[in-house]
């Protein structure tokens, strides 16, 4: 994925030397957008969430440490280097407390910036990395579970019937309930009881496997898997693939391409 960059600085030569001093495109990064006070940063900001944020310290109206104050309370992730003089270097230590992830110490040296953005780059692609492993190990670990079950007649039908009607878009409770001869009401007391999850939510869990599987091994696009796995709403899909991964669609095929 590219890295989002948001450059605020109140003189345009600042940001015109910064933007032009590093190839930012070959290097993964991508910017955004460009502002001249901290409010305009705080649009831009919400418009299209950056991943980094390089701001100078000293600016009129908001300064750099009051822009990190406001990022911080819209985002957790988002890493703000602030760019800051000698003189104003005590003043910057303060945005330590706030989160500040680097200062740039002026003038600004363009390879401290590249040191800089590498270095953040590289941890978002970890801890985008581990956050996929612990989003969709739980997913697997409910199979291992089920596996190790006792054998009940009821269940055992109906899940038959669901592994072979699975990506069916007429799948329902009412429908199983009826060719596995039991009462709807019933049968869903019976699987959440026996599966430790309710009958829908083990259909959309098996779902959304089978996504991953597709997507992991075709060029097809999200809608086009929703179909291929039995749901006919593109966006229901998206909902259910965040809910079960913990990244969306997108996120979990940019990281792996």
């Amino acid at each position: 994925m590219k890295i989002k960059v948001l450059l605020v600085d109140d003189e345009k030569l600042e940001r015109v030397l910064i933007r032009k001093g590093y190839d930012w495109e070959a290097n993964g990064f991508e910017i955004i957008g460009e502002a001249s006070s901290g409010d305009e940063a705080l649009q831009l900001f919400s418009i299209n969430e950056p991943h980094i944020v390089l701001t100078d310290i000293n600016m009129p109206f908001m300064d750099g440490l009051m822009l990190t104050e406001k990022i911080k309370e819209r985002s957790r992730n988002c890493r703000v280097v602030i760019v800051t003089g000698y003189r104003e270097f005590e003043y910057a230590r303060k945005a330590l407390k706030l989160g500040v992830k680097d200062f740039i110490l002026k003038p600004m040296n363009i390879q401290d910036i590249a040191n800089i953005v590498e270095k953040i780059k590289n941890e978002l692609k970890d801890e985008e990395e581990v956050n996929l492993k612990n989003s969709i190990k739980p997913i697997y670990e409910k199979n291992d579970t089920i596996q190790n079950r006792k054998s009940n007649k009821l269940i055992d039908q109906t899940l038959e019937y669901i592994e072979i009607h699975l990506y069916e878009q007429s799948l329902t409770l009412k429908d199983i309930a009826k060719k596995v001869y039991s009462n709807e009401s019933y049968l869903s007391r019976a699987f959440k009881k026996e599966m430790g999850e309710c009958l829908i939510e083990y259909i959309t869990r098996k779902r959304i496997e089978q996504s991953i599987v597709l997507l992991n091994t075709t060029n097809l696009k999200a809608y086009e898997i929703a179909d291929q796995i039995g749901i006919g709403d593109p966006h229901y899909f998206s909902i259910c693939f965040k809910k079960q991964v913990g990244v969306t669609f997108k996120e979990y095929k940019t990281s792996n391409n």
